[in-house]
């Protein structure tokens, strides 16, 4: 990675050399404009090439926050804790291996980024049921059909049976959220024990660098590759009762 040549071009101290070049060149002696050029050229070059100073200028990446107060706090605080003992074991790392583990916590960003929003997805569905009553709907679908039975208007008796539908369809919406809320705890679980899995293969390779550090960070990558794609099935289930239940 490295800078940006206009970063190298602008930074402070290589405009100062430039600076000064110019005013000396224009006060003291015409040659000594040349000369701070090169300089300031050269010195910009270094700049550019210099991977600590690219280090440096780099944007801090976003930290990821767990959502708080939601009823998964317990499996999202173990998330944020392997998450961040994750990221201090790949910092302590230097040359080709940290390489290799930071290709693997990129994924490990992205599945925790995903978890927490899986958790606000949760959130939604927890409060969508603490303000629905099963048995309410239960009995509503009773009194329809019974409702159906005993009329003797066509057009009452249609009227009823698209309510009824209607209700059915709600409770069973919300029946099945109640799975789904299983389901994320599970999921959140999962993604806690796979975490786990990732940490004590970062503290294994830096134990023993003198393995194949691809080798091993391409099966921690497939295995998170797996929970991501049942993160993703999961959310689409979500999404669709949602939407169902809107």
């Amino acid at each position: 990675m490295r800078v940006s040549i206009l970063t190298a071009a602008t930074r402070p101290l290589n405009l100062l050399i430039l600076f000064v070049s110019v005013v000396a060149g224009l006060t003291i002696a015409l040659w000594l404009l040349p000369v701070g050029v090169v300089a300031y050229a050269a010195l910009a070059a270094l700049t550019w090439l210099d991977p600590q100073t690219a280090q440096a200028v780099a944007p801090r990446p976003r930290p990821i926050r767990p959502p708080r107060g939601t009823p998964f706090q317990p499996q999202l605080d173990a998330i944020a804790r392997v998450h961040g003992q994750i990221a201090q074991s790949v910092a302590s790392v230097d040359g080709p291996l940290r390489t290799s583990l930071e290709r693997v916590t990129g994924q490990v960003d992205s599945i925790v980024e995903e978890a927490y929003g899986l958790a606000t997805k949760g959130q939604t569905v927890v409060t969508y049921l603490q303000q629905t009553n099963l048995s309410d709907l239960n009995a509503q679908v009773l009194r329809l059909d019974t409702q159906i039975k005993t009329t003797s208007d066509t057009m009452l008796r249609q009227q009823y049976q698209e309510t009824r539908d209607a209700v059915a369809e709600r409770l069973k919406n919300a029946q099945a959220l109640g799975t789904y809320h299983q389901r994320i705890v599970a999921q959140l679980e999962n993604i806690c024990a796979n975490l786990d899995n990732v940490l004590a293969e970062t503290v294994r390779l830096r134990a023993a660098p003198s393995v194949d550090a691809t080798v091993n960070t391409d099966s921690v990558s497939s295995r998170l590759a797996d929970v991501r794609a049942d993160m993703d099935a999961l959310g689409h289930m979500l999404d669709s009762a949602m939407t169902g239940v809107a």
